[in-house]
């Protein structure tokens, strides 16, 4: 009797040390020391693509002047504030800019598209300041992750563990030692 309880607790005890689990711990930036550099150099710029919505707004000290610039859709009544019209990028890279007509900022950032309006409002605002945003980024997360899909982003630039999070994470049996990232258009 005494042997077979020595046993059992022999039994219990090796089920205990030997039960299945992970052989490795599922944790994110094991070698973040590697890396901690590379974090730091981030030299991505956002060009303009054909399809993009751009939000351009135009302002300066005297609004009645830069209200020509300005397009909004509805009407300020009942408490009902208008929205303001955003530009797509048509087939040719060109907006339709209200005043000015056709400009191309297909492959230019929103600073160099700034400067480019800055300069054709010259002859018709004294000191713009001009706002671009892009209106439609989004990030496509593919793979082994929970909800792998396209999420619409606001702001112009997402981290990996940002997107990871719209996805709901690497699957458990995902490799975490195999991500690739790709920016920018994949033709």
């Amino acid at each position: 009797m005494r042997q077979n309880i020595k046993w059992v607790c022999y039994l219990v005890i090796s089920c205990l040390i030997f039960s299945c689990t992970s052989s490795k711990d599922v944790v994110y930036f094991q070698d973040a020391s590697q890396f901690e550099t590379l974090v730091d150099d981030n030299t991505f710029t956002t060009k303009f693509k054909v399809d993009d919505l751009v939000s351009i707004n135009v302002s300066t000290l005297d609004p009645e002047a830069s209200a020509p610039f300005n397009l909004f859709r509805g009407a300020e009544e009942g408490g009902i504030r208008p929205e303001q019209v955003n530009y797509l990028v048509d087939k040719n890279g060109e907006i339709d800019f209200p005043v000015i007509g056709k400009v191309k900022i297909e492959g230019l950032s929103p600073s160099e598209t700034r400067e480019l309006l800055r300069e054709k409002l010259k002859d018709y605002l004294k000191d713009p300041i001009i706002n671009i945003r892009i209106r439609n980024f989004t990030v496509t997360v593919l793979g082994s992750v929970n909800r792998p899909g396209t999420y619409p982003i606001n702001g112009e630039q997402i981290s990996i563990m940002e997107a990871l999070g719209y996805a709901g994470d690497i699957n458990i049996k995902g490799r975490r030692d195999n991500v690739m990232v790709i920016r920018g258009s994949v033709n």
